[in-house]
């Protein structure tokens, strides 16, 4: 998940993720596990939003990466509707 640098810190990520975890947790009748490896300045968001650690910092190439973990099955804000997904803003590559 990568928002363009002058669309953070305005809500856009978080919604998105929203957006992204609802729609493939409605299709799965078992709840799905996610994981990513998120840079070191991403990692606290990704904590931000329900994700653990899930092991030591990896180097891949040049860039180090912290793989995390998300299981919907224990995130206790899932029921809790997700916000509306602005879709004016997924079009950030026509805008940028």
């Amino acid at each position: 998940l990568v928002v363009a640098e002058v669309m953070q810190r305005q809500g856009l990520g978080r919604k998105l993720w929203y957006a992204a975890r609802d729609g493939v947790c409605l299709q799965h009748s078992v709840p799905p596990i996610f994981t990513v490896n998120a840079t070191l300045n991403a990692a606290p968001f990704y904590a931000r939003i329900g994700f653990d650690t899930a092991g030591d910092v990896v180097e891949k190439g040049r860039v180090r990466l912290q793989p995390m973990r998300y299981d919907w099955a224990i995130d206790p804000s899932y029921g809790r509707p997700a916000a509306q997904l602005d879709l004016s803003a997924v079009a950030l590559d026509e805008r940028l």
